[in-house]
């Protein structure tokens, strides 16, 4: 039994550490399809920025060819569009009215304070009121200034499908969060889920502790979990704008040690059982039925019948020489 439960023990922590090993390549896995993504989009950008530089007041002609582009995204986006250096929209592929004024986001202000591509975080669009994760991409003059940021807003939509086309194990939950934790894709979907922030505290703070990593914690349910995660991209602020988080149920990760573990328990069981049976019908016949034969002829003796024998057979064992 000791034996078998030292085995078991020894068999959990070699399968943690290889479930480990799996959840973070997993995750690693994950993150760089997440990353196609975020590449993409950068591209995009550039070529806007190439093809718009200087151009970008000629509304009508900027606006047209924003709206092209779109069309030809497959979907990947919902909006693109240029913001002056002033955060005022001056060109997007979808019609807005009155002045839109973006100083507050992060994919526009970080290239007008670097100089260089950025990713914003979760937001609802101001023009396509849709939701989203927005990237942008300083446009210079010739001096090397930034006179304007190009954009795309990406379908969160696109993320899921990502999401979607990563293996899972059974019961394994993929999400997908920005640089506050606010979810932006999961498999399996939940109804409502994208939009808010992780809901366990303790596991957004290891999170965000780190580029990478692993760690076991208890889940909102209450339920033992192993949980990986991996930075899908950086920013030039320094703090990682995407991050992809596997987890699965520690239930899952010890299903084969639990099951070796009961069917040897079971085999102990079974063997305990049959040998206390032998043992019990053993010491009846070849001890307990001698006694008993031994007593009997004692009491005879006793009563004075001094020709009383046991009747046991003359073997050469110990008991039956006595009687």
């Amino acid at each position: 039994l000791a034996l078998t439960v030292y085995s078991t023990w020894d068999e959990r922590v070699r399968t943690e550490l290889q479930a480990a090993f799996e959840l973070q390549h997993l995750a690693t896995h994950a993150a760089q399809r997440q990353e196609q993504i975020i590449e993409g989009a950068r591209q995009t950008l550039v070529a806007i920025s190439l093809t718009l530089s200087g151009t970008q007041d000629d509304q009508k002609q900027c606006n047209a060819y924003l709206l092209q582009l779109l069309t030809q995204s497959s979907g990947i986006y919902h909006s693109m569009g240029i913001y002056r250096s002033d955060a005022v929209l001056i060109c997007n592929a979808i019609p807005w009215k009155g002045k839109i004024l973006s100083p507050d986001r992060l994919y526009f202000r970080l290239p007008m304070a670097t100089g260089k591509f950025a990713i914003g975080e979760y937001q609802v669009g101001r023009v396509t009121r849709q939701q989203g994760i927005n990237v942008g991409y300083p446009i210079k003059d010739a001096a090397g200034q930034v006179t304007a940021v190009a954009f795309v807003a990406i379908n969160l939509g696109r993320l899921n499908h990502m999401a979607k086309a990563t293996p899972l194990a059974k019961e394994a939950v993929l999400t997908v969060i920005d640089r506050d934790g606010v979810v932006l894709a999961r498999e399996p979907e939940l109804v409502g889920r994208v939009g808010e922030k992780l809901q366990n505290p303790g596991v957004l703070k290891m999170v965000l502790a780190g580029r990478n990593g692993v760690f076991h914690m208890r889940a909102t349910d209450g339920s033992g979990r192993l949980w990986a995660h991996e930075a899908v991209a950086d920013n030039p602020d320094g703090v990682i704008p995407l991050r992809v988080l596997v987890s699965i149920p520690m239930s899952v990760v010890f299903a084969t040690a639990d099951r070796a573990l009961e069917r040897n328990l079971v085999g102990i069981a079974v063997a305990l059982a049959l040998l206390l049976i032998a043992a019990w019908y053993g010491t009846e016949y070849f001890i307990l039925r001698k006694v008993r034969a031994l007593l009997a002829a004692a009491g005879r003796v006793h009563a004075g019948d001094l020709g009383a024998r046991a009747g046991l057979s003359d073997t050469g064992e110990e008991l039956n020489r006595i009687g």
